[in-house]
């Protein structure tokens, strides 16, 4: 396959993000679409890229550990981050993967929700190497971990996180500072794991990513890492049946495939050379490498891809951001041709072709999206706003209060409408009517 026969989509800068021709709200597959269709009726609310962000991470999970592609070989982890606007249903791709992991006797991949450190991280993966994290708020988590003066917890968390994408397919070294040197046992963050897969699904306001992206973190080697699904969707579908209920069975037997491999069985006899718990662990197993099941794929229709994507030749962001689009678009086909066909040989090229268009697609929106968000000025005028309100008695001013200050003065109507409508959508602040007046409140965290 030459460059040619790539279809091109968007435009090959950042500069104006364009339509695509080819319908990318849809999976390839007619399995993966069903599995998309009951992530979108087993929730009250949800967008469907939202519910895409979903099936994704559970392919992603699903793999790990079992497949890996050869010639380029890579395996199903995979960091995804979905913004969306608030109150779109944010919560509902995490409440569908824990359900079908507990229905399907996989509850073990499931990790925290909350995002700590370094030696959290490594503790969860040394108890079990192959984890889902879908982790609420991760704007904040990224502005906590990656700006320039952090040196929190969290930010050893990112940094793991960098270091575990690298070492899918080798040996995670171990946290020195893990080290408890008043005892003689080492504790679980301190071992080595062979071949860590830990995939994340963060989610968060597209507000709130905005806030904090700046160059210095898009220039830095930690975010290209991530797949960013910018959800530009309105109004979130709302599903007034819905009940709630088991998952059916047509995906649990789908999925018990991928249990049997896994497992050797769904109740639970572990293949030592696949997974290790917590037992066998004293055993010294952990340092097992698994034995994998290997997809053939594509490896001129990569080569095209890189090709291309080497043509672009951005800008320094540009460029940085695109130099993992080959990668992701390989570990996101495995985790897809796996979630279709628990038995399949090679990641088909219809599934392969479709994952490169994605990652270049959201990868070019994310970025048009990151050149067209309020300018310096527009969050200088809402971190002054923030400000005011903390230091009032009661974290609260009213609309003609604000209006009187001498730098909200100073704008027009639509430009002081736009700044409390982007505080209000990243639930920093909410709007009350007080008889006539209104107010506006400082949401505590």
């Amino acid at each position: 396959m030459t460059i040619s026969e790539i279809p091109v989509i968007g435009v090959t800068t950042p500069k104006k993000f364009e339509l695509v021709s080819r319908n990318l709200d849809k999976f390839p597959t007619s399995m993966l679409n069903r599995v998309h269709q009951y992530f979108m009726a087993e929730a009250f609310s949800t967008t469907p890229l939202l519910a895409m962000g979903g099936v994704i991470a559970l392919g992603a999970v699903l793999g790990g550990r079992v497949y890996k592609a050869q010639p380029m070989p890579c395996t199903s982890s995979l960091y995804v981050c979905v913004s969306a606007r608030s109150g779109t249903g944010k919560n509902a791709p995490k409440d569908l993967i824990t359900r079908i992991l507990s229905d399907c006797d996989m509850l073990e991949l499931l990790g925290g929700s909350r995002f700590t450190g370094e030696s959290a991280i490594r503790n969860m993966l040394v108890k079990y190497p192959t984890k889902v994290m879908v982790i609420d708020e991760f704007g904040d988590k990224i502005d906590e971990g990656l700006n320039s003066n952090s040196s929190t917890i969290v930010a050893g968390g990112f940094s793991a996180l960098k270091s575990l994408y690298s070492e899918s397919m080798s040996t995670s070294m171990a946290c020195e500072m893990a080290h408890n040197t008043k005892s003689t046992t080492e504790n679980n963050a301190s071992k080595p794991i062979k071949h860590p897969s830990l995939s994340i699904l963060g989610l968060t306001t597209n507000e709130k990513l905005n806030k904090v992206i700046n160059d210095e973190l898009l220039e830095g080697g930690t975010l290209n890492r991530f797949i960013f699904l910018h959800d530009i969707t309105r109004d979130s579908k709302i599903n007034w049946s819905y009940v709630g209920s088991d998952t059916p069975s047509w995906l649990t037997n789908h999925l018990g495939q991928l249990s049997n491999k896994r497992c050797g069985s769904i109740s639970g006899d572990r293949r030592k050379d696949a997974e290790w718990g917590e037992d066998s662990m004293t055993r010294n197993e952990f340092e097992n490498a698994p034995l994998y099941t290997y997809l053939d794929i594509d490896e001129d229709m990569g080569k095209a891809f890189h090709y291309k994507i080497a043509e672009m030749n951005g800008n320094s962001i540009f460029n940085n951001l695109s130099q993992r689009w080959l990668e992701n678009g390989n570990r996101l086909a495995i985790g897809l041709t796996v979630l279709d066909n628990p038995n399949a040989k090679r990641v088909p090229q219809e599934i392969q072709s479709w994952c490169y268009d994605f990652v270049e697609f959201h990868g070019k929106r994310f970025m048009d999206n990151y050149a067209s968000r309020p300018t310096n000025k527009f969050a200088e005028n809402q971190d002054y706003i923030l400000k005011l309100m903390k230091s009032s008695k009661d974290n609260k001013i009213s609309k003609k209060d604000l209006g009187n200050q001498k730098r909200i003065r100073g704008l027009n109507m639509h430009q002081r409408a736009e700044l409390i409508s982007a505080l209000i959508d990243s639930e920093d602040i909410r709007s009350e009517a007080h008889g006539k007046a209104i107010v506006y409140i400082l949401n505590n965290e």
